[in-house]
């Protein structure tokens, strides 16, 4: 049997089951991201590092605006500049910035970073199977669901 968010917390009672829900789907959004994190850390990535890339992938052979990047990565909060400095160090991608308009900075993935992210994809790939092991494909698609409606919920 699972471990429940009381055993995983230490926590003996919740205020009511909306502050039950709130508190188990943050701990297991964190839980889930550093168990990613300590898997790319031998590569010298993080989550943040890795989902740029498969953005930046995913255009192809075209640079693309940080702008694009910032509005489709996972976590908003996280300073893009910085993870891009990390990997155009790893030469995993490449920059482009135009003279007129530093702010206008565009990356592509390098074939280095294509590579990187081939030999990542299979542990990543294992990683997220794992969720299959608990739940149905009919159960994790309802959590999915509800965890929907808890993000429209929190929107307004």
């Amino acid at each position: 049997m699972a471990k429940t968010i009381y055993k995983e917390i230490s926590q003996k009672v919740f205020r009511d089951p909306y502050e039950e829900l709130a508190v188990s789907a943050l701990y297991t959004g964190l839980f889930m991201k550093e168990a990613i994190n300590q898997l790319l850390k031998p590569y010298g990535l993080n989550m943040v590092h890795y989902n740029v890339l498969r953005i930046v992938r995913g255009q192809g052979e075209d640079f693309v605006p940080l702008k694009i990047i910032k509005d489709v990565l996972l976590d908003k909060s996280i300073n893009l500049s910085r993870s891009v400095d990390h990997l155009v160090q790893q030469e995993s991608v490449e920059r482009e910035s135009r003279n007129s308009d530093r702010r206008e900075i565009k990356i592509k993935i390098t074939t280095k970073g294509r590579n990187l992210l081939q030999q990542i994809q299979p542990h990543i790939d294992d990683k997220l199977n794992r969720i299959g092991n608990g739940l149905s494909p009919e159960e994790a698609k309802m959590t999915a669901q509800n965890l929907d409606h808890l993000r429209e919920a929190y929107r307004s």
